[in-house]
């Protein structure tokens, strides 16, 4: 039988439940993308690869490459780039958030209405992610057994996340060198991770690594259309966004799955 080949991605149907910066699904990001605007950051979106991005990733206060819930799917398509990536001496600006929920369009009784699916993805999608970010000899991930309240890092700007897995998605520091004793002239280094966004159980949810300008976060659902709107969790979003250093943000829409891989 003849093969055919396949249809390049980008002529592909677009999933109305996308988590793409521009999806007005509950998992998309239109609203954050809307409150950052609103708020004077300047966004983007980039299909570029990932280990060929331009060098104004790589200066401080120049602009961040956000990576917001890549699919396990194209992750592990674009496996080597994100190895490269991550593994530039340069280090770039990068945010990098979690993967948790997935949506799926399931077929009605009535045949007319649209019913979505929710599941959890698996622990496992996320720890690769922190293990190709050259992360997982620092943090562990785990997902809480209990509903929780976030907050900034001094307690403040509550929210209570809702939904069918109210369980929120945490880091917890390891293996973390003791700082160097100083003179009392000698003014105190920046912590290697600051945290951003804790639980109220003390587990820190969102981390900057001030040494990689890098700021992950565990728990995507602070971001996603769904729940932004609950309590503080767009004050806390916020939060999240303007530790990158830069108001200028490009959104990576490679991971999940918009762009071409065709080729010659």
């Amino acid at each position: 039988m003849e093969s055919r080949p396949s249809t390049p991605d980008r002529c592909r149907p677009r999933s109305i439940f996308a988590k793409d910066s521009g999806s007005p699904s509950p998992g998309g990001h239109r609203a954050l993308v809307e409150l950052l605007q609103k708020s004077g950051f300047k966004i983007e979106t980039t299909v570029a690869r990932l280990d060929r991005i331009d060098d104004e990733f790589f200066k401080r206060g120049g602009r961040s490459l956000a990576l917001l819930e890549p699919s396990a799917e194209h992750v592990e398509e674009h496996e080597q780039e994100l190895r490269a990536l991550f593994g530039d001496e340069r280090k770039a600006n990068i945010i990098l958030v979690l993967p948790k929920r997935h949506y799926a369009q399931v077929e009605a009784e009535d045949g007319e209405s649209v019913v979505l699916q929710e599941s959890l993805g698996s622990l496992e999608e996320c720890r690769k992610l922190l293990e190709l970010a050259k992360l997982d000899g620092e943090l562990e991930f785990h997902r809480a057994t209990e509903a929780a309240t976030l907050t900034d890092a001094e307690g403040n700007l509550p929210a209570k996340l809702g939904g069918k897995h109210p369980f929120p998605q945490y880091f917890v520091l390891k293996n973390q060198p003791k700082a160097k004793p100083r003179n009392r002239f000698e003014p105190e280094p920046p912590p290697r991770w600051q945290v951003l966004i804790k639980a109220n159980a003390g587990n820190p949810v969102a981390l900057r690594n001030n040494e990689r300008n890098l700021v992950v976060l565990a728990e995507p659902d602070l971001i996603s259309n769904r729940f932004l709107g609950e309590g503080e969790a767009a004050a806390l979003a916020k939060i999240v966004m303007n530790a990158s250093g830069t108001r200028l943000i490009s959104i990576d829409e490679a991971l999940h799955g918009l762009s071409t891989q065709a080729s010659l």
